[in-house]
């Protein structure tokens, strides 16, 4: 089982890696299906319908760990349902690889995409400088200096 801090179980904003990953199997799923209307001779553009869906779940969630699982997945799919109607994997050499290549592009500059639009609507505001509380600021019992030493 995969843990990462945060999660909704703690209340912070971040979604679980299970959530993640199972929303991005649906897209690829809906992907596939639009995917398949396409003739199959064009599978330079039933490709690029999944690779699409890879970088828009990379931009949308900009969560690396599910979105390898989800590239993953989508290759899969690609591979044994688009390629091999029955839905058999298997390796086509250079043309896999750069299949592979190409949706790690895709990966990548959905996540770096993500990353920019982030920064720019919320961008990092640094805290302001505290001074730190003086001793007599500090709740708790006061004590002058006869009582500390039993005086």
């Amino acid at each position: 089982m995969w843990v990462r801090s945060g999660g909704w179980a703690r209340g912070s904003e971040e979604t679980p890696l299970g959530v993640n990953i199972a929303l991005g199997s649906v897209l690829l799923v809906v992907a596939a299906v639009a995917a398949a209307t396409i003739p199959d001779s064009e599978p330079v553009v039933r490709y690029a319908v999944l690779v699409l869906a890879v970088a828009a779940f990379a931009a949308w969630t900009r969560d690396g760990l599910a979105l390898a699982f989800v590239a993953v997945i989508g290759f899969a799919i690609f591979n044994g349902f688009l390629v091999n109607q029955p839905g058999e994997l298997s390796w086509h050499g250079l043309t896999d690889m750069l299949r592979l290549g190409v949706l790690v592009l895709a990966s990548t500059t959905g996540l770096a995409a993500g990353e920019a639009y982030r920064l720019v609507r919320r961008p990092h505001r640094p805290r302001p400088w505290v001074k730190p509380p003086v001793a007599s600021e500090l709740p708790g019992k006061s004590f002058n200096e006869e009582e500390k030493h039993g005086a």
